[in-house]
């Protein structure tokens, strides 16, 4: 089992229905949320065939790995991992990335290929499967879960069945980026000042996805800061700072006589300072102004200090080219009324 943290980034992505009877195929849509992008498909072979030779089903979260001899340094960077963290979020100008495959929902019974067949040769894959199955065929489902070949499975005949496919889908699909993110949490929670582990963090994080309807999320640098879309793609850039952290900006901020009320201001830790791009990060201590952010305080296993920056700001340059959800789907001539359950998701 996963242990709780938060992943290192989410969005909307897409499920597959996969069963040779088109009628409960239909069944099964009439009960998902509304903003499940899904396909429904009848012919499993030729689907692996698909799925096997397609970008989507990719373990996307290795894109940000770089090579052992990357020796230069560009924005935030994880060196005990080689992970670009600030080529994280750019990943918003990628259209593409709400057809990841991220859950696949399998009929067992099917004729040409049954459902452990299909999940078995897409085992090595990062997808999350599910397997639907009669009662006679149980005990397949049981022991294809403790292979680890499927992650779940429903029995059909279950009275609370629909019920509970958004639940399991839902459930699946933040498993899934929290898979993607397991070897870099790993490694950045060594650090006492990373937030992405602690369980006061992770409760308010959570509160705040909720609070402000928020449906995806890139991880911006190291200690945690993170920019957050909700289904328009309006943005709301959360930074967090440790207290090691503002002291370092105090000790710059003091070469520069003509910023002292900047060094107030960071030493009494009523403003954090973010800068997101290589430009940010060489304007001169004196232009700061527009880069400091009201601070809140935040306890947890540490200190945190944390802004919730929202509406125009100087950062707003860098969304010129993302891709909402929003228009994702209109792109594809689906609808989509937003509601609880895609919120709830991230509360895991």
């Amino acid at each position: 089992m996963l242990r709780n943290y938060i992943p290192f980034f989410y969005y909307p992505t897409k499920v597959l229905l996969v069963d040779d009877n088109p009628n409960y195929l239909k069944n099964v849509v009439l009960t998902l949320d509304k903003c499940i992008n899904h396909e429904t498909h009848i012919h499993p072979k030729a689907l692996l065939r698909k799925i096997l030779s397609s970008n989507d089903v990719l373990d996307v979260g290795k894109k940000y790995f770089l090579s052992q001899d990357e020796g230069s340094v560009v924005g935030d960077v994880c060196r005990a991992v080689s992970v670009d963290i600030a080529k994280i979020y750019k990943e918003i100008n990628n259209k593409d990335r709400f057809n990841q495959i991220s859950v696949l929902l399998v009929d067992y019974a099917m004729p040409g290929m049954n459902g452990v067949e299909f999940c078995k040769a897409l085992q090595h894959l990062p997808c999350k499967k599910i397997m639907v199955t009669g009662e006679a065929d149980y005990g397949i489902a049981v022991e294809a879960f403790n292979q680890n070949i499927i992650d779940r499975f429903l029995v059909k005949d279950d009275p609370d069945f629909f019920e509970k496919i958004n639940t399991i889908i839902f459930d699946l699909q933040n498993s899934y980026f929290k898979s993607l993110s397991e070897s870099i949490i790993d490694t950045l929670s060594v650090d006492p000042h990373c937030c992405l582990t602690d369980p006061e963090f992770i409760s308010f994080f959570y509160d705040l996805v909720k609070e402000n309807k928020i449906i995806e999320f890139y991880l911006l640098d190291k200690t945690g800061s993170f920019l957050m879309l909700d289904f328009q793609g309006k943005p709301s850039w959360l930074i967090v700072k440790s207290n090691k952290e503002l002291v370092d900006f105090c000790d710059i901020a003091s070469e520069f006589e003509d910023a002292n009320a900047i060094q107030n201001e960071l030493a009494i830790r009523r403003k954090i300072p973010f800068f997101l791009t290589e430009k940010d990060w060489q304007v001169s201590v004196n232009h700061w102004q527009p880069y400091l952010h009201q601070a809140h305080r935040l306890e947890g296993k540490e200190i945190y200090y944390y802004a919730l920056v929202e509406g125009n700001s100087v950062y707003d340059v860098a969304l010129e080219n993302k891709v909402s959800y929003r228009d994702y789907l209109s792109s594809k001539g689906l609808r989509c009324q937003i509601t609880p359950e895609i919120h709830s998701i991230l509360e895991k």
